[in-house]
């Protein structure tokens, strides 16, 4: 399985721990150029408790080409929520990484 690098680990802005064990984490990737879209994109990864990626975000493009995610919550509800740089809000399945959109704001 493969793992998160040392630069990526040294990103983490976000981390929330699922009762199964596993930590979702949002890299801090604004400014950094030297990444492909859809890696940049795909900011958001589920780690297994031994460090093992699980999933990496499976979500539509942002509205523009470079759009990465810049914040995830736990809502009161304990439903995972993300937001994109350009405002798009997306409602993640911690069991699969499968995002859906769920509204926009600025």
């Amino acid at each position: 399985m493969s793992r998160l690098s040392a630069e990526q680990l040294s990103s983490v802005a976000v981390s929330l721990i699922e009762p199964s064990g596993t930590t979702i984490v949002l890299l801090d990737q604004i400014g950094t150029q030297n990444i492909e879209t859809l890696t940049y994109n795909s900011n958001i990864y589920c780690l297994s408790q031994q460090g093992d990626i699980v999933w990496q975000i499976q979500a539509d493009g942002g509205i523009y080409d470079r759009d990465s995610f810049v914040s995830m919550v736990r809502t009161p509800d304990g439903a995972i929520e993300a937001r994109r740089f350009f405002g798009s809000t997306y409602s993640i399945n911690p069991t699969t990484g499968i995002a859906e959109l769920t509204g926009w704001s600025k």
